[in-house]
């Protein structure tokens, strides 16, 4: 798939027909006995989510979340289940699902710890937000075994939600103005 000359959501809905494809017709496997790698599992959720195709999401997770590895099931699960309801916007209920998940999929482990920042912004829980930032730049310091593609993408999160906090505990217009060219 090749997003040249697409906007954003002509190629969003060009991936989400592959992924209900490789889905539907078990692309993933190659004897028909394989589980589902819980990363495609994630970006049928996330690609779905995007398009916002809620009923989609949810039968999909309700039908195919017995195709994952016994291991990985539960965390995958809530996960899933934590972006739905994200996507709702119903932020204590998404704590909750995530304060199920383990820590077994890296990846899936950022998500969450990124959506956690999310949540305690619009709950307005801004000293454990603070905190969370503080504890995520002390592991990014000290986890050598994060890629270096989500160790930057992370970084970069942590430090648009800081400069958010702190714009929405001072107001300042040139602040504001600065952060919107950053994140443009």
């Amino acid at each position: 798939v090749r997003q040249l000359n697409l906007d954003r959501k002509e190629f969003d809905k060009e991936i989400y027909h592959i992924l209900q494809n490789i889905i539907k017709y078990e692309g993933y496997a190659n004897t028909g006995k394989e589980y589902m790698p819980a990363l495609l599992f994630r970006e049928a959720v996330i690609t779905g989510l995007k398009l916002d195709d809620i009923k989609w999401v949810e039968k999909f997770i309700t039908n195919y979340d017995s195709k994952l590895s016994p291991e990985y099931r539960d965390t995958v699960f809530n996960y899933s289940l934590g972006k739905i309801t994200m996507h709702e916007h119903k932020y204590q209920q998404a704590m909750m699902l995530y304060d199920n998940c383990l820590p077994k999929i890296q990846i899936i482990t950022y998500d969450i710890k990124i959506d956690k920042l999310v949540c305690l912004y619009e709950m307005g829980l801004f000293d454990i937000l603070n905190e969370e930032i503080t504890r995520n730049k002390k592991q990014l310091k000290t986890n050598r075994s994060i890629t270096a593609f989500h160790k930057r993408s992370f970084l970069l999160f942590n430090r648009v939600i800081s400069k958010i906090l702190l714009l929405k505990l001072k107001q300042d217009e040139d602040l504001k103005i600065k952060l919107k060219k950053e994140v443009q």
